[in-house]
């Protein structure tokens, strides 16, 4: 309570609410002051702070705020006043002035002052995060603010999943005395691919609030989860002459959604390929699938084709195939898968040479530009021709009970040579192999029929 008067005294005298008085910001702030005594000619202000050149906080004329209204209007005693909806700002300290008139008027007496705090809770927390997307792995920090409350002391927690994060850093400013405060935390979260649905939990607490202030940041809108990309054939290559070949690209697991292909035939793009609906799997990734189905042609043989997948702005993916096309027989029927020969070097030039004795025993030639791979293990025959870097593979299938195998050397002149399963073939395939040169075919016993006639012309297609 304010100060008493002396009951014998005329003196003037005003008297103010002892503070500090403590609202919530929101609620309305009454500050009272009442007049005693006599005193000269003019009005009565309100004044925050000791700096009369501010706007009043009340007075009934010249320069005021308008925060504060009269209670008892009209009285030449009570100047008791109303702030209504109190903001942090309104702390401070209040003066009830008395002044006498003149030009200009002056301060005649001022009441002791009423000291307010205004208690004010944190605004709802806000997370930042980076601004666009990171690849799982990556180290990212995540920023919750809050402001406008008072007092100062305020707690920050962070939880990922449920599971608590320590904060690297917590500031609450200003440092001093203020009417109110902010309060900055930072958390850091490594990303892995299993974040597309987790969730970041900023949480608030503080001595104004009934219960915590919590925000969530979803971490899949900064994550982006690569594309695997996987090509097949259906059916696998070698592909038969002139059938149906289906394509298959498969994009999976990526994140966020927004992927898209184009298939390229020999780089150029095909613009019969179809694209299924983007497809969320059951761990908020998401899949994609596109099928390019094509005619086996003769013109397509070695063609390489290629998926090339463009995935939330980045550089493409691609993946790629090469198409393999059986060979067909002169009967009209396709090989056997055991007939194609891989293609080796850039440039490949696929061809059937001959057909070597009918019925019984095939021999197929196929060109190849370029270095030499491992190859079949079986029943291939290979010469290497030093001037112009060529290998010419010869195939051989079974002779009735007999198999040409291959056996090979390093050396750069025709140091290759052919056995037949018979007596001492095997050492007579070795000494040819330490004379570096191919002579005559490996003498032995020969199965009936015509096998002898189909050494005799392996050896021919070796010797060319």
């Amino acid at each position: 309570m304010g100060a008493k008067p002396d009951a014998g005294a005329q003196t003037l005298q005003i008297l103010q609410t002892l503070g500090p008085l403590s609202v919530r910001a929101g609620e309305t702030l009454t500050l009272n002051c009442t007049l005693t005594g006599v005193g000269g000619p003019g009005g009565v202000k309100w004044h925050k702070g000791l700096d009369r050149s501010q706007p009043r906080i009340y007075s009934k004329k010249g320069n005021s705020s308008k925060r504060g209204t009269r209670i008892v209007a009209g009285s030449n005693t009570d100047f008791s006043i109303n702030i209504n909806n109190v903001r942090p700002e309104d702390a401070g300290t209040y003066y009830c002035v008395k002044y006498r008139s003149g030009s200009p008027e002056k301060e005649e007496l001022s009441g002791r002052g009423t000291e307010v705090s205004v208690i004010a809770t944190p605004s709802p927390p806000s997370i930042s995060g980076f601004k666009g997307r990171v690849e799982s792995g990556a180290l990212v920090n995540f920023n919750c603010s809050s402001d406008g409350f008072s007092p100062r002391d305020i707690t920050v927690t962070w939880a990922k999943d449920g599971r608590a994060i320590q904060p690297s850093q917590i500031r609450v400013w200003p440092e001093g005395e203020s009417i109110s405060y902010q309060v900055w935390s930072t958390a850091e979260v490594r990303l892995t691919k299993e974040d597309v649905r987790s969730q970041l939990l900023c949480r608030i607490t503080h001595n104004t609030l009934p219960s915590a202030l919590e925000q969530s940041f979803s971490l899949g809108d900064v994550l982006r989860v690569p594309p695997n990309v996987r090509v097949e054939t259906s059916p696998s290559s070698p592909v038969p002459l002139n059938d149906t070949v289906t394509f298959i690209c498969n994009v999976e697991h990526f994140y966020p959604s927004n992927a898209s292909l184009i298939w390229l035939e020999n780089n150029t793009k095909s613009e019969t390929a179809k694209v299924e609906p983007v497809t969320q799997n059951s761990d908020g990734t998401f899949s994609l699938k596109s099928t390019l189905d094509l005619i086996a042609t003769e013109e397509r043989n070695l063609s390489v084709f290629t998926c090339l997948v463009t995935h939330n702005s980045q550089p493409p993916l691609n993946e790629t195939v090469t198409l393999l096309i059986r060979p067909q027989a002169e009967d009209g029927e396709s090989t056997s898968d055991s007939e194609t020969v891989l293609p080796r070097g850039e440039a490949s030039c696929f061809k059937r040479v001959e057909r070597i004795i009918a019925g019984t025993y095939d021999l197929q030639a196929h060109n190849h530009e370029g270095t030499g791979a491992q190859l079949d293990k079986t029943a291939l025959v290979l010469t290497y021709y030093p001037p112009k870097g060529t290998w010419k593979c010869l195939k051989a299938l079974k002779v009735l009970d007999t198999e040409v195998t291959l056996l090979m050397s390093s050396h750069s002149n025709a140091a290759f040579w052919i056995t037949s399963a018979c007596t001492n073939s095997v050492a007579e395939a070795k000494s040819l192999k330490d004379n570096c040169a191919v002579t005559q075919h490996t003498t032995c016993l020969s199965p009936p029929g015509s096998t002898n006639e189909a050494h005799q012309m392996v050896q021919s297609s070796v010797s060319r």
